[in-house]
């Protein structure tokens, strides 16, 4: 900075300008020297195919012992005991929740056994927006039974 009188903006630019001249000059010479001198600081991507992604995830439902909900709903259940004790449970939150026969069978075939919306107001005599109207806001006191049920139980 002193012996070529430049402002410190000045030399840091010049200072940039100069290796970026010297980066592609190692790039475009012939001698090899590149590979000793710059290195690629982008994280490196490893992709793996589906198959491999889908047989990590096969193999992992199998190791994982961490899951909350089957330490909450019972100690030691395999997959298809705790499958269905989360169906037994989710049939008793409406039960709890003192709702009527009608909203009962509207939030039932809607979130448990994924009906579909039209399906529901045919068998239960009332119109399609009707029921997507009641099913949303018996989710949101559904929603809110099923956190205050885990505040009390997972502790």
């Amino acid at each position: 900075m002193k012996s070529f009188c430049l402002k410190i903006e000045d030399l840091h630019r010049l200072q940039k300008k100069a290796e970026a001249d010297l980066k592609d000059r190692l790039i475009r010479s012939d001698r090899g020297y590149e590979e000793l001198v710059l290195r690629d600081k982008t994280p490196r991507v490893i992709e793996v195919s589906e198959e491999f992604a889908k047989d990590f995830c096969v193999w992992q439902e199998g190791k994982s012992n961490a899951n909350p909900l089957a330490d909450v709903l019972g100690v030691d259940l395999n997959h298809e005991d705790l499958q269905k004790k989360v169906v037994d449970f989710l049939y008793t939150i409406p039960q709890k929740l003192k709702w009527t026969e009608e909203e009962r069978i509207v939030w039932t075939l809607r979130f448990i056994e994924d009906t579909a919306p039209i399906e529901v107001a045919e068998r239960i005599g009332r119109k399609r927006s009707w029921v997507d109207t009641k099913y949303s806001r018996l989710n949101v006191r559904f929603n809110k039974a099923v956190k205050e049920w885990w505040a009390e139980n997972a502790k």
